[in-house]
């Protein structure tokens, strides 16, 4: 989280001034298929941040390295934001953090009993199929 949180605060950021200025927003459905993001599409997406923290990394760096260090917590996942966008759209990796039990949300974890009833009744379907 410490990696995409810049990451979203940008996006956010981004979205707000353009309502702001009402310019037109679109709200697409989140893709939830096993498409990699390409370099190009990464690059799309990211390329003025990844910029605009080098600019802030290098000014800080030469006007105070106090800063420097405070801000990069921000400046270098913002910097990192290409591969890290890549390396998260990989399929593969989601799968082998869940095998190990990293990332999971609270539902993975423990199920409500909703849900784990309506699993157990889906079960007892199909094997009377």
């Amino acid at each position: 989280s410490i990696l995409l949180a810049p990451i979203r605060m940008l996006f956010y950021s981004c979205v707000f001034v353009k309502a702001l200025f009402a310019r037109r927003l679109e709200w697409k459905r989140q893709v939830r298929d096993s498409k990699r993001t390409s370099l190009r599409e990464a690059l799309k997406a990211h390329w003025m941040g990844t910029v605009g923290a080098l600019i802030l990394a290098a000014f800080t760096f030469v006007t105070n390295q106090t800063l420097f260090l405070w801000l990069s917590l921000v400046f270098v996942p913002l910097v990192l934001a290409v591969p890290v966008s890549i390396l998260l759209s990989f399929p593969e990796i989601g799968m082998f953090f869940q095998r190990q039990g990293l990332f999971l949300a609270p539902v993975e974890t423990r199920p409500s009993q909703e849900l784990v009833r309506l699993q157990a009744i889906l079960r007892e379907h199909k094997a009377e199929e």
